[in-house]
């Protein structure tokens, strides 16, 4: 109970972060998906059941925190852990490469969920905001998902599942 207290804790002050920090102070003028980050770092440790319950809180707590369709960023953070959860954990040797990975998956999924879900609400538009906002925050969530990856890898002296 403790775990989920302490992750629920995090995932609360990453989404304060996301939001305190303007996006025109990053280097790229886009701020990585912390939440996402966070969620697929923890896939590795917890079965794909638990990183689905914990990507739905922390897309509520998202949705939450920002205006728009509540429930969708819920929803793609869910399919996003399930897809991601499903990978192998125990083929690589880094918990790097495994984190790359999840996060390209667990990436793209999302971005589909809302091209769908924003489609289907009547944004005639929806591939435009893809374009534009959703596919560089997908690069750079990538790359700074490679950087946590490296430093659990550092940290932690083992691949994923070990």
């Amino acid at each position: 109970m403790m775990q989920w207290i302490v992750k629920f804790l995090i995932l609360f002050i990453l989404i304060w972060i996301e939001r305190l920090i303007p996006s025109h102070l990053s280097n790229t003028g886009f701020i990585p998906d912390l939440v996402l980050i966070a969620l697929i770092a923890w896939l590795p440790r917890q079965t794909r059941a638990h990183g689905m319950v914990a990507g739905f809180v922390g897309g509520l707590l998202q949705d939450l925190s920002s205006p728009g369709l509540l429930g969708i960023t819920a929803l793609a953070k869910v399919l996003a852990c399930a897809a991601a959860g499903s990978l192998p954990k125990g083929r690589f040797r880094h918990q790097t490469i495994w984190i790359i990975l999840a996060i390209v998956v667990a990436g793209a999924v999302q971005q589909l969920v809302f091209t769908i879900v924003l489609r289907g609400y009547g944004a005639s538009g929806a591939l435009i905001p893809l374009l534009r906002y959703g596919l560089p925050q997908y690069f750079v969530t990538i790359f700074y998902a490679g950087l946590v990856g490296i430093f659990i890898d550092y940290r932690s002296g083992s691949g994923v599942g070990n």
